[in-house]
């Protein structure tokens, strides 16, 4: 039987590559799970427009009202 003996940091090399290929292997399987009616959510436009909101909230940029009444009249300040 013939054999190959492949240097160290190849096979170091393949086996990170390994590694990393079933890392994007779960997150693609997560990405399939996603169902179509939600896809628009998770575009990164969307996203983009989340993490916006989550820093408005953090800053303290966000306003609550009782009532759609005080809502309009915060509007006419």
């Amino acid at each position: 039987m013939d054999q190959v003996i492949l240097p160290t940091n190849i096979v170091k090399k393949v086996e990170r590559l390994s590694k990393e290929l079933e890392a994007v292997k779960k997150e693609i399987k997560k990405a399939i799970k996603i169902p179509k009616s939600q896809a628009w959510f998770w575009s990164g436009a969307w996203q983009k427009k989340e993490r916006e909101a989550d820093k408005a909230i953090k800053e303290g940029r966000v306003h609550s009202f009782s009532s759609a009444k005080d809502l309009v009249d915060n509007l006419h300040k």
